[in-house]
């Protein structure tokens, strides 16, 4: 009866994580926990009526589980840490900015990222005390402001409506450029699904102020196993960067 129970409420919160399409490592970790507490059960009273070649692949097969649930989640700690860090460093060099600006506004490029994660990044400049176009519907219109664009060559996807919103539930604007123009802040954040050579061509041609790199390197071979996003993770993973703009419109990547 027990174990029938177990099996039940195991089925229906993997069902459950099935229907929310919540695949990712981090998610996946506590229901292959359960599962090895479960079946572990299970093995310890039918230990003694188990054969040896059964007993050998059950430690394994949960041996394996276990330190894969361990790395996996270890990982995905680390690498949660390093986007925290290098976006706290980010918004601190465009604030700097920001408070010595020559003109009125200050804009910030997105070459790679998309609407949601530039949206999430202008809600955490806001909270940080930079005030970035539509954060806030009750600041005057000739506040000074920081405003977002990103690209519209194809690395990052469209405006969600025409409101100029960079996703549709959020009030934050984004204007949509073909590229940078003089004095704007061009920023790499580090969950940036681009290459080194790619973020070379806007690195390149600024002033570099800032360029952050994770708190602890992690190799690209042990990011190969925990693959999730687009098949590869880039050459540059985690790294991130602030440049200002000098070159002309016309010299654009």
């Amino acid at each position: 009866m027990f174990a029938v129970g177990w099996t039940s409420f195991w089925c229906r919160g993997l069902l459950t994580y099935v229907y929310l399409g919540m695949f990712s490592g981090y998610y996946l970790a506590p229901v292959d926990l359960i599962t090895i507490l479960y079946i572990g059960r299970i093995a310890v009273l039918s230990w003694s009526k188990i054969g040896r070649g059964r007993k050998i692949a059950i430690v394994a097969l949960g041996s394996i589980i276990f330190f894969q649930d361990a790395l996996g989640s270890t990982f995905f700690v680390f690498v949660r840490k390093d986007i925290i860090q290098a976006k706290a460093e980010i918004a601190s060099a465009v604030r700097a900015q920001f408070e010595h600006r020559i003109q009125n506004d200050v804009r910030l490029f997105f070459p790679f990222a998309h609407g949601y994660e530039i949206m999430e990044f202008g809600a955490y400049l806001n909270y940080r005390g930079v005030p970035v176009d539509g954060a806030t519907d009750d600041a005057p219109l000739f506040l000074d402001k920081v405003t977002l664009a990103k690209s519209t060559n194809g690395t990052s996807d469209e405006r969600s409506d025409q409101d100029g919103r960079c996703i549709d539930y959020c009030a934050i604007r984004c204007e949509l450029v073909s590229g940078p123009a003089p004095s704007d802040l061009v920023i790499v954040l580090p969950t940036d699904i681009a290459s080194r050579l790619q973020v070379s061509m806007y690195r390149e041609k600024g002033k570099l102020l800032l360029y952050s790199q994770p708190l602890l390197p992690i190799p690209n071979w042990f990011h190969s196993l925990f693959v999730y996003i687009n098949g590869q993770f880039p050459d540059r993973w985690m790294d991130a960067s602030v440049t200002k703009w000098t070159q002309s419109s016309s010299e654009d990547p």
